[in-house]
């Protein structure tokens, strides 16, 4: 009844790699809130922002890398940059919701997040130059080649 086609590998699908990230978010901080319940001694509310932060950057990671694999570049670019803030918000307000810590209170894990934001985004401009600079040359390639 339902005819589900992906067009291309959905590891480097966006949509997919957000939903990826924010369950497994949900899940480390479900399993955080339980071993809180379990051995008060060892609550740490920050532990929350740790997650948070490795799942941003995680998410770059391998948004980055499905770059190379996708075959829609530049709606790739445009959705995986939204994709990203997005990501980083629900996680925010997640750790900040969890947590009761806010962005600013969490130490240096708002620094950490800040690094993650540029780092991501001067690599994925990075590869997208490389990327139009690399067929602008084949294009050219072809070009003296018919001549």
């Amino acid at each position: 009844m339902f005819n589900l086609k992906i067009s291309e590998n959905p590891l480097s699908n966006a949509a997919f790699q957000f939903i990826f990230c924010t369950g497994i978010y949900l899940i480390l901080c479900l399993f955080i809130f339980i071993c809180q319940v379990v051995a008060p001694s060892a609550k740490s509310q920050l532990d929350y922002w740790l997650v948070s932060n490795a799942m941003v950057f995680f998410y770059s990671l391998f948004n980055s890398l499905g770059y190379f694999a996708s075959k829609r570049k530049e709606s790739h670019f445009q959705s995986g940059v939204a994709a990203f803030a997005l990501l980083a918000l629900v996680v925010s307000l997640g750790s900040w919701w969890f947590s009761g810590v806010a962005l600013m209170e969490a130490k240096s894990h708002s620094w950490i997040l800040l690094v993650i934001t540029l780092s991501y985004l001067v690599l994925i401009s990075i590869v997208t130059l490389v990327h139009r600079v690399v067929k602008i040359s084949m294009k050219e390639d072809n070009e003296i080649n018919k001549l």
